[in-house]
């Protein structure tokens, strides 16, 4: 496509402004651009070839090699688009940090109830990308919001039993989850509110949430603005 002046830019240049300015301008943009796609990879190698290897705590120049090597890839353990392509572009990226690779927002796509199907994806998925590279961190979230669906989510054994709790034949219950005064009840739409992390049955279903989803997505779990 060519650089001429359209009757478009001249609708938007400002009176006495010629199309030559412009012209400059976009030249040295594509200029630029192609400088910096030349030039990218040998920038970027110093970066991938950085200090990722921790045990428990991470030092600040490990850390600083993950943030700057970090993306947020919402869903990407869980079907949406193409996996094996958006893997590709995790590693010709060489991203090191996959934020919300595991992604929960209220009742979408199922639910609750859908949970156990989608996890067991994401653990296979999981293991997808670490063949790929096994340094690379994926993110877990759960956030401020609850819905009526975790009602027909059955609790495991293990949940009570970790926490402390008797062991019960039963589903998780949203009544108590949410916050006894009625405060940002139904706060993301009839039937989805904001819990109440003080309460017991909150601190299992997110116990719940948190074990299942540290299996597959392994290094990294963030309880968005719940705590």
């Amino acid at each position: 496509m060519g650089l001429g002046r359209s009757s478009y830019d001249r609708d938007l240049l400002p009176d006495g402004l010629t199309a030559q300015p412009r012209e400059n301008t976009l030249h040295f943009m594509h200029s630029l651009a192609r400088f910096l796609c030349w030039s990218l990879p040998f920038v970027a190698s110093p970066l991938q070839a950085g200090d990722y290897r921790f045990d428990g705590s991470m030092s600040e120049e490990v850390l600083r090699s993950y943030l700057s090597r970090s993306m947020t890839t919402m869903y990407l353990l869980t079907g949406h688009g193409d996996f094996d392509d958006n893997l590709r572009m995790l590693t010709n990226c060489g991203v090191k940090f996959a934020g919300r690779a595991v992604y929960q927002w209220g009742r979408e796509e199922g639910g609750a109830p859908a949970l156990p199907k989608k996890l067991e994806l994401a653990k296979a998925n999981v293991a997808k990308i670490h063949a790929a590279d096994p340094e690379l961190i994926l993110q877990a979230c759960i956030f401020e919001i609850v819905s009526r669906d975790v009602n027909d989510l059955k609790v495991p054994a293990w949940a009570f039993e970790s926490l402390g709790l008797p062991v019960e034949q039963r589903n998780f219950r949203y009544d108590e989850m949410i916050y006894p005064s009625g405060r940002f009840s139904n706060q993301w739409g009839q039937g989805s509110s904001v819990p109440d992390v003080s309460r017991p049955e909150t601190k299992l279903w997110f116990y719940f949430w948190r074990v299942r989803t540290s299996t597959p997505a392994a290094r990294r779990f963030t309880t968005g603005r719940s705590n």
